[in-house]
């Protein structure tokens, strides 16, 4: 395990009192890697206010905030898993982007995740650039001391699937909290459409479509032509791919093929078929015909 400690020394230091739109990286800590632990010491003393709500919080952090970016290049979850608290009350606050918006006279941004003093910051965050603001709850400022660890995520084995051939046409039912999965091989690259618009018993879907490794690729509640029933058009490049069916309220984690079944049930008719799919199948001779119960 490795272990730095980086001093919250601003590197675009922000002029006290000088309002801006927008947050403001005020150190980079490059890329952390599987096991790494960095000290972050610092003081929002002076520091300029950007941000009053991160939308993943309902309090109000007035107090000023010091931003890190960092980047991860594998799936990670992070935690803070010690903070020498000395009682100025700072909240943690992971982002994807530093934008905010002003409404009523307070500043807004879209948070991902937050801690509060200690604990993990909820979900699995994927290869990309991040952001940790650390601000003060309701104005709140002082020095802080805190460990951001990095830890690797291992990926759960992939869901029980029914297999199924490229053009398929399947009829199912979907009982209340339940996820019926299928998975598929592509050989080559295809325009393809994943609908449930032939659907009769069932009257609200929800469908995700996830690559092999378990990420979210694409979901869909409500098809574009006014209905509730669901259809996801992509190109997939040759690989192995899964597809989770769900009533509606069901949702789709973005990584590990975490998919939470909704209530609505009934019988079903899945389509995956090369775009542009026809809602009646000609030549169903062609097809892998399945019927699930």
């Amino acid at each position: 395990m490795t272990r730095r400690v980086i001093m919250g020394i601003a590197v675009l230091l922000l002029s006290a009192g000088v309002a801006s739109a927008d947050l403001t990286v005020n150190y980079d800590l490059g890329t952390l890697a599987y096991g790494s632990t960095t000290t972050l010491t610092g003081d929002t003393t002076g520091m300029v206010n950007n941000c009053d709500y991160y939308g993943v919080a309902s309090w109000i952090e007035s107090g000023p905030e010091f931003v890190y970016q960092f980047t991860l290049l594998e799936n990670s979850i992070l935690s803070i898993p010690t903070n020498a608290y000395d009682g100025i009350d700072h909240d943690q606050f992971l982002l994807d982007g530093l934008t905010t918006y002003e409404s009523e006279g307070a500043w807004y941004t879209d948070g991902l995740a937050f801690v509060d003093e200690t604990g993990t910051f909820d979900g699995i965050w994927g290869p990309g650039t991040y952001y940790l603001s650390v601000d003060g709850y309701n104005g709140a400022e002082g020095t802080f001391n805190f460990d951001l660890f990095v830890e690797q995520y291992a990926a759960p084995e992939p869901p029980a699937a029914t297999a199924v051939n490229v053009p398929s046409q399947v009829d199912g039912t979907l009982d209340a909290g339940a996820v019926d999965w299928y998975s598929f091989s592509l050989t080559e690259t295809l325009d393809l459409d994943i609908n449930t618009l032939l659907s009769t018993g069932i009257g609200d879907t929800e469908l995700g479509l996830y690559d092999v490794d378990g990420n979210l690729i694409a979901s869909n509640d409500d098809w574009g032509g006014g209905g509730y029933l669901s259809q996801i058009l992509a190109t997939l490049d040759a690989g192995d791919y899964y597809v989770a069916l769900g009533g509606y309220n069901t949702t789709f984690g973005s990584i590990g093929w975490q998919v939470d079944g909704g209530t609505a049930t009934g019988d079903y008719t899945l389509q995956i078929v090369p775009e542009p799919a026809a809602l009646v199948l000609i030549g169903l001779g062609a097809l892998t015909l399945i019927r699930r119960r």
